[in-house]
């Protein structure tokens, strides 16, 4: 089969959790053997080929797809890709990452498959009555890029206010001998908090994590205001490192019983939990075993069925 993608970003340039996920989705389609290309419409530059994907920057790659059999998008591209897709007869899969409304709008372009990252979102799109042929594929984590010996630094991955930079700051504050690690995100450039702070430390937005961060860091935190499910902690967990997290239903998912909930707004639980679970070996092996049960491949295999049926 020929598979077409459209997305506003992709890799190799952006790394959010959308364009992770969608990256290894349309990798999984290469494995299996199809030809697949992925349109970014925000990005200029030169194709690349990122494992087995081909990759096309530029808007104007859309006036020239060519013959293909599915079309595939997500987020503001979607309409316009779908509509592509409709007028010359082309089955359309949708990947819808979060419950939040804008979805809505997606979703009734009428999709042929919609993939959803998490239980809770398929249910949440489920009662209001979007009964669409569905998958789930939580965003997939491979142990082997993340695994290593974890640090001795406590440590928030993207220093923007929805993550919870406030409640760092306030935990790093109340535990002046201790050595945090603030790392810049993928995203939201302008909105990313510097702590200054002596006990802080800075890490630049990094595509190796396992060296710059996972090596580095004794406890995560993810007081995170919404997450529909929450990629680093699964990344963080492969290293046995435990995660302290705000109880959003994405975070429980991922995190299950391996996580530690605490609202983000009471910074005192927080810094206890912290110290309780620097050698907590027990926390360190649950959160291990966690992260091998959320294996991608059965789900990348079953979505790659899915769209093969189309």
């Amino acid at each position: 089969m020929r598979i077409v993608a459209v997305a506003h970003y992709g890799l190799p340039h952006n790394r959010g959790g959308s364009e992770i996920m969608l990256h290894e989705m349309l990798s999984a389609l290469a494995r299996r053997g199809h030809e697949v290309r992925l349109v970014v419409t925000d990005v200029e530059g030169d194709q690349v080929d990122v494992n087995g994907v081909r990759v096309l920057h530029g808007r104007g790659h859309l006036d020239d797809l060519g013959g293909y059999d599915v079309m595939i998008s997500h987020h503001k591209e979607a309409p316009g890709a779908f509509e592509l897709a409709r007028s010359a007869g082309k089955p359309t899969v949708l990947i819808v990452h979060s419950n939040l409304p804008y979805n809505r709008r997606f979703l009734d372009t009428d999709p042929d498959l919609v993939v959803y990252n998490t239980e809770w979102v398929r249910r949440h799109f489920v009662r209001l009555g979007y009964n669409v042929p569905s998958v789930v594929v939580h965003p997939p984590v491979y142990g082997e890029d993340h695994r290593t010996v974890r640090g001795d630094m406590v440590t928030l991955v993207n220093a923007i206010p929805d993550k919870g930079v406030k409640t760092f700051e306030a935990v790093a504050k109340a535990m002046p001998r201790t050595r945090f690690l603030l790392v810049e995100g993928g995203y939201l450039k302008d909105r990313q908090k510097r702590v200054q702070l002596p006990n802080v430390t800075w890490q630049p937005h990094t595509d190796n994590m396992k060296r710059d961060v996972w090596s580095r860091t004794r406890v995560l935190l993810v007081p995170s205001s919404y997450e529909s499910y929450g990629m680093v902690g699964v990344e963080a967990m492969h290293s046995g490192i435990p995660v302290i997290a705000h109880p959003t239903p994405g975070l429980r998912e991922s995190l299950g019983s391996a996580g530690t909930f605490i609202n983000r707004a009471d910074t005192t639980r927080w810094v206890r939990a912290i110290r309780r679970l620097w050698n907590d070996e027990k926390a360190s092996q649950a959160a291990q075993k966690r992260a091998r049960e959320l294996d991608p491949a059965p789900e990348l295999s079953r979505f790659v069925d899915a769209v093969e049926a189309l």
